[in-house]
């Protein structure tokens, strides 16, 4: 990685991890936590993490259950080595691949999984100001199409039985549910809501290959509690604070 590139080393998960990022490009925060924290996990699984970054949901996943057998794949060459570099420091073992996601088959061949998971460019290219700068576009731009063309590049990666999980803006919705009844079923649907009673502009999606159980939209997920109107920060709730600090898996069963 050329030595120019400036960076900084932020703690997730209450100092558990201990991760890199670039500074002026695209950053982590709650989403990728929020997204590792909804995986059912299980002893010596396999994930598959598509357009992993810099590794901040692997890595969470991999605090909550280190016998994960993770693959990454990233398309930028810095951000690649940064997140091989991020599980080292953390002392977990993973491999990642400086590839495209449509070119999945020169790195794993046909090998399936238990969990595919992507935390996707959030904001319609054909929509709005793009990023002047490559690897925000990269990381954050994305059109329908090509949201369309990750799920199932994703569920064609599943084992029987196996998950995919995302998480997405809102308005996204959708497309997303097009796509994955065509190859999975028992989808539940957590809205991710800043504040009580108000909008809800994340969600995190997930389904299960094969299974046949109905589309499930469940309580929303309240990450602050009320807006302090003095000028000072909200805190967050006791069940966002346990997800974000202590790594508390969220139970999509009872949210």
């Amino acid at each position: 990685m050329t030595k120019s590139i400036k960076m900084s080393q932020d703690k997730f998960l209450g100092g558990k991890l201990a991760i890199r990022q670039i500074q002026g490009g695209y950053r982590a925060g709650s989403d990728p936590v929020l997204l590792a924290a909804s995986l059912s996990l299980q002893p010596g699984q396999t994930l598959l993490d598509m357009g992993c970054g810099v590794g901040t949901t692997f890595l969470c996943a991999l605090v909550r259950e280190k016998s994960l057998r993770v693959t990454g794949i990233e398309i930028q060459k810095e951000i690649a080595e940064l997140a091989q570099r991020n599980s080292i420091e953390n002392n977990f073992e993973t491999e990642i691949y400086n590839l495209d996601i449509r070119d999945i088959k020169i790195a794993v061949g046909q090998k399936q999984f238990d969990h595919v998971i992507f935390n996707p460019p959030f904001f319609d290219i054909n929509q709005g100001t793009t990023s002047n700068t490559t690897d925000r576009l990269l990381s954050k731009f994305a059109s329908k199409s090509d949201l369309e063309v990750w799920l199932r590049l994703g569920m064609k990666r599943l084992k029987p039985g196996g998950e995919i999980s995302l998480i997405m803006k809102a308005s996204s919705l959708g497309a997303i549910l097009r796509t994955m009844e065509e190859k999975v079923g028992s989808i539940k649907i957590l809205p991710i809501s800043s504040f009580k009673n108000g909008p809800c502009s994340r969600i995190i999606v997930k389904g299960k290959l094969g299974a046949k159980g109905d589309t499930s939209l469940l309580t929303p997920l309240i990450m602050h509690t009320k807006k302090n109107f003095e000028g000072k920060r909200s805190s967050f709730t006791k069940l966002a604070e346990g997800i974000l600090y202590e790594g508390d898996p969220i139970d999509l069963g009872t949210i």
